[in-house]
């Protein structure tokens, strides 16, 4: 039972990446891992929203560990990060992660949260990963109090800087190795200039 838990998890982790949730049934999800039963995810999972917790579940405790770790190792300087070095810690376990394929599977299930206007879901499970959440507190707080309420949405937008590198990174063989790495980097760097920036209200288009 706990195998066949763990492999719906994996196999609708790597079809909701790849298709978006809406385009992936429960039953595709079932046949991908070779079940007879056609409602095993139904017998696992209350459902869609649910599978997608699970797979939130699966991901975070190792990601917000290593979040936390950094962020202990940077606050130990005695100097408060800045924005650019929060996102770093932010984005450096989503680079790390990655599948038995070698894909960043989870940052790209991210992405496919946000094309699906699912991203609430993640919200859902915060209080369950503390580092997670002080690591954002943290960036939040630098923001100008102008921006401070708008902290969330531009956190998503950066996200979204991120996994797009992801992607270029696991689809573009011209991307392997080094090349990748200086990549991934450029885009963390492009992800917090994103989420500081202040726009000119007083231009038009």
């Amino acid at each position: 039972r706990a195998a066949t838990r763990l492999a719906l998890i994996e196999e609708a982790e790597r079809l909701f990446a790849e298709q978006g949730f809406d385009a992936v049934s429960t039953r595709a999800i079932g046949a991908a891992i070779g079940a007879r039963n056609t409602n095993v995810v139904a017998y696992h999972f209350d459902g869609k929203d649910a599978l997608i917790a699970a797979v939130l579940h699966s991901r975070l405790p190792q990601i917000d560990a290593r979040r936390g770790a950094m962020l202990d190792a940077a606050l130990a300087t005695g100097t408060t990060p800045d924005i650019a070095q929060l996102m770093q810690i932010f984005a450096w376990p989503l680079f790390e992660q990655t599948d038995s394929m070698g894909h960043h599977s989870y940052a790209r299930f991210l992405g496919a949260l946000e094309r699906s206007d699912k991203m609430a879901l993640r919200g859902l499970v915060r209080d369950d990963y503390p580092h997670s959440e002080r690591l954002s507190a943290l960036m939040r707080a630098q923001l100008p109090p102008a921006l401070a309420d708008q902290a969330h949405l531009r956190m998503r937008l950066s996200i979204g800087v991120l996994v797009g590198a992801l992607q270029r990174i696991d689809r573009d063989p011209a991307y392997a190795g080094d090349a990748g790495l200086r990549m991934f980097r450029h885009a963390i760097a492009m992800a917090a200039a994103a989420y500081a920036a202040m726009p000119d209200d007083s231009k038009g288009p």
